[in-house]
């Protein structure tokens, strides 16, 4: 049924070679732990897997095998390698020294960020062909040989398609850990690992095929598959898919043409590469690349979807810049952001595991092409104040009033006026159109046209809904404000002024605790008190409270001018021979590059983004939308 074969180490005190299996390892019968320590075989020192050297000869890395799992139902039987199995081993060693069958030798780059990740070069894994043991090498390079010999060509590339899905199974990425098939996303080959009889492997796919086969006609296949980039999708009409799901490659996470090559080598063909969308340095694709190949995706993805409708998309990765980058390709393809939210999978992958920083759980987005025709006719009145609130009104309708996870009944922060701002804005600068209304003015205009329920904004009918969906479940969960940056920090003190009005020295000791210690490298937080005068109002016992909405308006005035003229010290240094902005006031920032946009001054905008630190132009969506606009004008 199988064999497993295990590395072979040298110690490092006495310089004996051994087997990893079964000194490191605790044998569970059909799978091993890696023990933490264990004790040489010949010194007894202690050893773990980290302090020992892996065997390499002129064939590569040297390899036992140790155990046999052999027979079938009560004549199964599990043992030790004996002599007739390793006599076996050197019997086929030397028949595949005058083997002449085709197989692919093609290299394996070691400096490739897949083959870096599984260490193949410390492996000596220098070619594909060594990722089949040599029996299954004979055996998978015969049985390809026959499936090319076969006439009829639906035949033909049938079997080759079920000899290439078993691969892995069949191939030393193949773990000895009681499951099937090899580690997903890496080219990582373990320690120990199974040789499985390929042949009992392909039987099972064989009856797996026929058994599709047998239900293809309870299907309907008024459908089409295409397998092409979608960097261009030209053979689909523009305004004629109804949903889009994707799952697109985020970042270096998985370098998906990389872990084409080994059965590329077989199949004789190459991935194009040149548009994929990922971040390779050793394709000189950097961050920006990745994500004009992005926009480019989902850009075809916002043509062929009809209006009004909808696209999910998946995410996993733990950076910040790459989350805002992904968002920012989004926006600018004319996308609209309705809902972000966990994907609990119920279990976590292999990679999530062992990947440092690794994400455990896929965030969702989802959003929608807008129906433009209303705004669009509007704007073209130069009634723009009213398409903004158009677009408000479809966006409100289109979020959910709440979020419902198993018990719990939890507020929704796309309902908030900081994220409802954000999104109009993204809204008019991708489509090139000048932003029509201020911060204030927006907030007045919010609480003039909308009910406000726990910092939350709603139409008539939603409020509705949501007063009797929070007097119905017991356990609301209100929003949490976590302060990463300036614009959080003030809402973080609203949240606290609207329930009554505080000193100074009442929110000096819970602004050190949840506020002083979060904010991102580089990015300059004012003092508390700087904050409060611009955004809150004194009363006479020294007690801050919430301004309303026409003091509100007024402050925000006050405050976007000190911002702004804070902007023009960064111009000033921005524009030197080599002048660097070390650290930044984030709000300044985007009060600055919204100004500049509005005065099509995008030279500005890039020369800024180029001399502030790296992430919190990576790390702030509204500044790297921005900046990538003006990019495409200068």
């Amino acid at each position: 049924n199988y064999a497993v074969w295990t590395d072979v180490f040298c110690c490092p005190n006495c310089a004996h070679e051994f087997p990893f299996f079964p000194y490191g390892v605790i044998h569970h019968g059909n799978k091993v732990e890696t023990r933490k320590e264990f004790n040489c075989p010949e010194c007894d020192i202690k050893l773990n897997i980290r302090k020992i050297e892996r065997i390499i000869n002129h064939k590569g890395k040297k390899k036992s095998i140790v155990w046999i799992n052999a027979g079938t139902g009560k004549n199964r039987i599990n043992r030790e390698a004996n002599e007739f199995d390793k006599e076996l081993v050197k019997q086929i060693e030397n028949y595949f020294e005058s083997f002449t069958k085709w197989y692919p030798k093609e290299s394996i780059n070691p400096e490739g960020y897949s083959a870096k990740l599984a260490q193949l070069g410390n492996k000596a894994i220098d070619e594909i062909s060594k990722f089949l043991s040599t029996r299954n090498l004979i055996v998978f390079a015969d049985l390809w040989e026959r499936a090319n010999n076969i006439v009829d060509t639906t035949i033909r590339n049938g079997v080759k398609s079920l000899l290439t899905s078993i691969f892995t199974v069949v191939s030393e990425r193949q773990g000895y850990f009681g499951g099937g098939g090899g580690m997903s996303g890496n080219l990582y080959m373990p320690v120990v690992r199974m040789e499985k009889n390929i042949f009992d492997s392909f039987k099972r796919k064989i009856k797996k095929y026929e058994e599709a086969e047998m239900s293809k006609p309870k299907v309907n296949f008024d459908h089409f598959i295409t397998n092409q980039s979608s960097t261009d999708l030209s053979n689909i009409p523009s305004n004629s898919i109804d949903y889009i799901y994707t799952d697109p490659p985020f970042g270096a996470n998985i370098i998906y043409s990389e872990m084409n090559l080994l059965l590329e080598g077989w199949l004789k063909v190459k991935t194009n590469d040149g548009a994929e969308s990922v971040i390779d340095e050793t394709k000189n694709k950097g961050f920006h690349e990745y994500g004009k190949l992005m926009t480019r995706c989902f850009s075809e993805c916002y043509r062929v979807l009809k209006p009004g409708n909808w696209m999910t998309v998946e995410f996993h990765n733990t950076k910040a810049s790459i989350w805002n980058l992904i968002q920012t390709s989004i926006f600018e393809a004319g996308f609209v952001v309705a809902q972000v939210n966990k994907l609990d999978k119920g279990s976590t992958t292999i990679l999530a595991d062992i990947r440092p920083g690794a994400a455990v759980q896929d965030l969702i987005i989802s959003c929608y092409k807008p129906n433009l025709t209303k705004t669009r006719a509007k704007t073209e009145n130069k009634d723009e104040n009213i398409s903004v609130w158009d677009f408000v009104d479809g966006h409100l309708k289109r979020l959910p009033s709440f979020i419902i996870n198993e018990e719990t009944f939890s507020a929704n922060s796309e309902r908030t006026s900081k994220i409802l701002f954000d999104r109009m804005i993204a809204f008019y600068v991708q489509r090139g159109l000048p932003v029509p209304i201020d911060a204030g003015k927006f907030q007045q205009g919010l609480r003039e046209r909308f009910i406000e329920r726990d910092g939350m904004f709603f139409t008539n009918e939603q409020v509705q809904e949501y007063d009797r969906k929070k007097a119905e479940v017991p356990n609301f969960v209100q929003l949490s404000i976590f302060v990463a940056n300036e614009q959080d920090a003030i809402y973080w003190l609203r949240n606290i002024l609207e329930k009554e009005p505080r000193t100074e020295q009442d929110l000096h000791p819970m602004w050190m605790k949840e506020v002083a210690g979060n904010m991102r490298k580089g990015d300059t937080l004012p003092e508390m008190r700087t904050i409060l005068e611009e955004n809150f109002l004194k009363n006479d016992k020294g007690q801050w409270y919430l301004p309303d909405p026409e003091n509100e308006a007024d402050l925000e005035k006050l405050r976007t001018k000190r911002l702004l003229k804070q902007f023009e010290t960064y111009k000033i240094e921005a524009y030197k021979p080599k002048g660097k902005i070390n650290e930044a006031r984030v709000e300044a920032l985007r009060a600055g590059f919204k100004q500049c946009y509005q005065d099509k001054d995008f030279k500005t905008i890039i020369q800024i983004g180029d001399r502030i630190p790296n992430n919190l132009l990576m790390e702030d969506e509204v500044l790297l939308q921005f900046y990538d606009i003006a990019s495409s004008r200068v």
